[in-house]
């Protein structure tokens, strides 16, 4: 077993706070300077500690209720958020607005949001002193999703002079953390913060700065204690993490050469090398100039087939956010004269992450102008699935109308009604319900399918009314699939529930116990759910389908109560 790596660092700073504005929310300056450490952390941690003293001074807004928020007038990347939250996490000091001798709050702790207890220790004419201690570290669902565990032990003492001054902050903290099959990363720290000086500025003193303020905060961004990294700095690390420092020109020499030799799909050496590469380009796309994009679209535009070259490409500028590589995918679309390249981009341009207004209107114009048969349906399911991410935009409403004309003389209605789903327009789930009713096995299966992208409310009384008459079991199985995932509404379970232990065909209701099983990994009505038709279901297979389930959920980790033999 190895030795768990251990790291000790100790230091000394002098922090000073200045009160720039006391009505309201106060404002602050916060500086600290001066710091000392012990030989083994200079010589560790040097380069780390002059960057976090290069971060003071900071603006500290002090709620009413004591919680802390800053901002600096420069940019203010995520390691150096959370090295100042650390700074200023020990004097937040959430207050009762009851003046109870015990309350707890909810606030930001710099490693998440965290649920507090405070304490009165004593109360006399010197002094009054509070314990303050983490309950509950809040996690997200994602944290929850990812097995994350996050304790932080100990408490801090606070200690209030007679006229309500912060006059001292002492106290041990120790921090757990762990994630599913990793060890668990321990925290300790102990710190003591004792008020030394206080003194008034002069007046003038304190206008200038006051003035320097209103200038440095007329365009800043405010941020709580906890401000972990947003989706783009987490985007940006990991394209610097994948390129390692590559420079522009080397990743366009192993795309050309890449380019000139095809990569066999029986090789999954050269598949998993051309993957790799996708990757690094994408990761090109966020790190580097538009000298870099131009010539990635560049060699695109030359390529005179679809050929494994060209869908590597095409993958590129698809998942790019940049408006060039989205432009270059529009204007190709238009030139080409490859049907093949045409139908390729129309399927990839599904996948663009935040496309422009602009580009979506002139999507629209070609699909409905220029394109015909399959290019025009491939050119509508990516513009529904598009415009359908926000459904109220007028040109939903106008792209519904046009499927809606495309879908009643179509002879296979499937691909608009697909479209129509994507959609989410309210006005045509009537539609959708209709062919759900009136439709081939395959069509009513797909109509089930396009409502499962509308809300639970607006679908949900609809496939109750359709599972009771609907003869057929591949429809009633899927409307159990779907309505799964809207677990969470009252509806739905009822729905479920009626399924399990009503349809006369053990494959409906073995969908039941199928759809179930993911959400009872997180949810214990699911389970108890299972639970009851692993003991009760009239149908001895279902009772040994939900065993099954039950027993592979336990191997996971889930707590699965006892079940009990059925009668």
């Amino acid at each position: 077993m190895e030795e768990p790596l251990t790291l000790r660092q100790t230091y000394r700073y002098q922090l000073e706070q200045t009160i720039l504005q006391n009505t309201g929310a106060t404002l602050l300056t916060v500086e600290w300077r001066r710091w000392q450490t012990d030989a083994a952390s200079q010589q560790a941690f040097g380069d780390l500690l002059r960057e976090i003293q290069s971060l003071s001074p900071v603006y500290v807004r002090r709620q009413p209720t004591g919680a802390l928020e800053f901002t600096r007038p420069t940019n203010t990347p995520a390691w150096a958020r959370q090295a100042v939250g650390s700074i200023l996490h020990p004097f937040q000091f959430v207050r009762d607005p009851k003046r109870r001798e015990q309350w707890e709050t909810q606030e930001a702790h710099p490693n998440g949001r965290a649920r507090c207890r405070y304490r009165l220790v004593k109360r006399d004419a010197k002094q009054t002193v509070y314990n303050k201690a983490v309950v509950e570290v809040l996690l997200t669902p994602e944290e929850k999703q990812l097995g994350k565990t996050h304790q932080i032990l100990g408490h801090l003492e606070y200690t209030f002079d007679a006229q309500g001054t912060l006059v001292r902050v002492r106290g041990t903290l120790r921090e757990r953390v762990a994630l599913r099959g990793l060890p668990v990363s321990h925290n300790d720290m102990t710190l003591d913060i004792r008020l030394t000086t206080r003194r008034r500025l002069p007046s003038e003193h304190l206008r200038a700065l006051q003035q320097r303020a209103r200038r440095a905060l007329a365009a800043t961004q405010w941020y709580a204690l906890h401000a972990p990294p947003t989706e783009q700095e987490q985007e940006y690390a990991r394209a610097q993490s994948l390129l390692q420092g590559e420079t522009p020109q080397a990743l366009l020499q192993a795309l050309d050469r890449a380019l000139e030799t095809p990569a066999p799909l029986n090789d999954p050496a050269a598949q998993q090398s051309r993957l790799e590469l996708q990757r690094k380009l994408e990761a090109g796309f966020i790190l580097y100039d538009i000298a870099f994009v131009q010539a990635v679209i560049d060699r695109l535009r030359t390529r005179p087939n679809a050929d494994d070259g060209f869908w590597m490409l095409l993958g590129v500028l698809s998942r790019a956010s940049r408006p060039e590589a989205q432009n270059a995918l529009l204007a190709v679309l238009q030139e080409s004269s490859s049907a093949e390249q045409q139908q390729a981009i129309a399927r990839q341009l599904m996948f663009l992450a935040s496309p422009s207004a602009e580009l979506l209107r002139d999507l629209w114009a070609f699909t409905r102008e220029r394109a015909t048969g399959d290019l025009q349906t491939l050119l509508g399911l990516s513009l529904s699935a598009l415009v359908g991410r926000n459904p109220e935009q007028p040109l939903a409403q106008e792209i519904a109308q046009w499927c809606l004309q495309q879908l009643e003389r179509a002879e296979d209605p499937i691909v608009w009604l697909n479209m129509l789903g994507n959609l989410r327009r309210n006005e045509t789930l009537p539609i959708l319900e209709r062919y759900a009713r009136t439709g081939n096995e395959q069509v009513r299966q797909a109509s089930v399918v396009a409502m499962a992208k509308f809300t639970a409310t607006d679908v949900l009384p609809v496939w109750t009314r359709l599972y009771e008459q609907e003869p057929a079991l591949t429809v009633r199985q899927a409307i159990i699939e779907q309505t799964a995932s809207f677990w969470e509404n009252p509806q739905a379970r009822q729905l479920l529930e009626r399924a399990a232990f009503n349809d006369p065909e053990p494959q409906a209701r073995k969908a039941v116990v199928q759809a179930l099983a993911p959400v009872a990994a997180r949810d214990k009505d699911a389970l108890a759910l299972l639970v009851r038709i692993a003991e009760t279901n009239s149908m001895p297979a279902i009772r040994r389908e939900a065993m099954i389930v039950l027993a592979v959920l336990r191997t996971e980790g889930v707590q699965v109560p006892p079940v009990r033999s059925a009668p």
